[in-house]
């Protein structure tokens, strides 16, 4: 059995929180340009579908945004690299910018607290690593798949060679903005929230990476 998880639901709205933020004055440190930017692992299918959502979602908000991007060639477990990268990334006027990069991406969270502006994590909900500087977290839940995939062989429905995809709707994937302290302001909040709750009702429909 297979699980598909929808990142791009998750990552569209890391866009669409990295699009509401570029904007806001509320915000300090914003720039007027509306440049945004993401910071790679690698070059590979899976992250092109984040970047690829995540560019969507900014653009529903804001057509004209910019996405500035930056592979670590596949390095994934030096947080110095990453914040090498974010800090480039910053250089060229970026409010935020979204780490898809594992342990590499946590120095995207050092590098947005020390320029003063934001970033979003991803996998789990890091918005309390660098307090005031995560507006968001793309998490994805692989716990739960497996937990309901198990649950499928002891109540005797498991169907052998399944591709189960998990979105927003199954608890595969979703964007957490829940903080100790929160970044975003309380209405930026609800409208993201209204956006994911049109994708869990089929209202909006996410388009797929096709490589």
């Amino acid at each position: 059995t297979s699980v598909d998880f929808v990142e791009e639901e998750g990552a569209y709205l890391a866009g669409v929180a990295a699009a509401l933020a570029t904007t806001d004055t509320r915000l300090p440190g914003i720039n007027p340009e509306k440049i945004i930017g993401a910071v790679g692992g690698d070059v590979d299918p899976v992250i092109a579908s984040f970047i690829f959502a995540y560019k969507n979602g900014a653009q529903s908000i804001h057509p004209d945004i910019q996405v500035l991007e930056k592979s670590l060639g596949g390095v994934w477990d030096d947080p110095a690299k990453g914040k090498e990268a974010a800090l480039q990334l910053f250089d060229q006027k970026a409010d935020v910018v979204f780490q898809i990069a594992a342990a590499s991406g946590l120095g995207v969270l050092q590098a947005a607290k020390e320029r003063g502006l934001y970033a979003i994590g991803v996998d789990t909900n890091q918005n309390d690593l660098e307090p005031g500087h995560v507006i968001a977290s793309d998490i994805k839940n692989v716990g739960k798949a497996i937990e309901d995939v198990y649950e499928t062989i002891r109540n005797g429905t498991y169907k052998p060679g399944a591709v189960l995809e998990y979105g927003i709707k199954q608890g595969g994937v979703d964007i957490a903005l829940e903080a100790k302290q929160p970044v975003l302001p309380q209405d930026t909040q609800d409208r993201i929230m209204q956006i994911r709750q049109q994708i869990i009702d089929g209202a909006l429909k996410i388009e797929r990476y096709q490589p």
